[in-house]
């Protein structure tokens, strides 16, 4: 199982529209960093956790865009020949797809890391400060919701047509760009881009810890069930089709 969980992500991470949008996500990062973050979002610091959710909330769609390619290549036709070989080995479907998905998200996980990393590069550089442990609420705020909710969608998606995943693609940047510096209601701000640019403006003082309304937790709450129920529908649908 190691050496195929070994394969196949070096199958995703050398895809070449991968290594395209990674490329892109860095370069739209830096320069998010320098011509937004740098000012700082709703009148915070911009070495703040709510400047730094703004910037991961403005990343994202780039972001995911690449774990969507990642999933595209999970339901390519070398995939296809892929499970073809491994069909006649006593592994079930639905661990075969938990499998790949474990590769997909170890492939995000590494591009997430050079993201937040670039910033820790960029807070020190420029203002010599680094709060490491203030940045992890924002960050688990920001990217669990709408990984698994984009996750469960593409899976889907890709069972029925690889085509879907791009067309999901194309909608995820639309809705980066229309999302981009608006205020969104909980239920849509898949990344929380209008809860970092607005809530802190409604709390009284200079830098207000970063904290959560009730409201707007259950909606990420409800975010993240949705996602969950969307990967487990996809991964019982890869085990049906095995035993099948």
């Amino acid at each position: 199982m190691i050496k195929l969980y070994r394969y196949e992500l070096k199958h995703y991470l050398t895809d070449k529209v991968f290594i395209i949008l990674t490329v892109i996500t860095g370069v739209y990062s830096w320069f998010t960093l320098t011509s937004d973050t740098i000012l700082g979002v709703a009148n915070t610091a911009p070495f703040s956790p709510w400047s730094f959710g703004g910037y991961l909330a403005s990343v994202l769609p780039f972001c995911l865009a690449c774990l969507l390619a990642l999933i595209a290549t999970m339901h390519s036709a070398d995939a296809k020949l892929t499970e073809e070989i491994t069909a006649a080995t006593p592994m079930d479907g639905r661990r075969r797809v938990l499998l790949c998905l474990g590769a997909v998200y170890t492939g995000f996980i590494l591009l997430l890391i050079l993201v937040v990393a670039m910033a820790l590069v960029f807070y020190y550089r420029i203002f010599g400060v680094i709060n490491v442990g203030s940045l992890f609420a924002p960050l688990a705020f920001a990217v669990i919701p709408g990984l698994l909710v984009v996750t469960g969608a593409a899976m889907n998606m890709g069972r029925l047509n690889s085509g879907g995943i791009y067309a999901l693609m194309a909608l995820l940047m639309l809705y980066g760009l229309v999302s981009g510096g608006s205020v969104l209601p909980g239920a849509l701000d898949l990344f929380g881009g209008g809860f970092f640019r607005s809530f802190p403006k409604i709390i009284d003082g200079v830098d207000p810890v970063f904290s959560v309304p009730a409201d707007m937790l259950l909606s990420r709450l409800v975010l993240t069930l949705l996602g969950l129920i969307g990967m487990g529908a996809a991964v019982r649908a890869f085990g049906k089709a095995k035993r099948a």
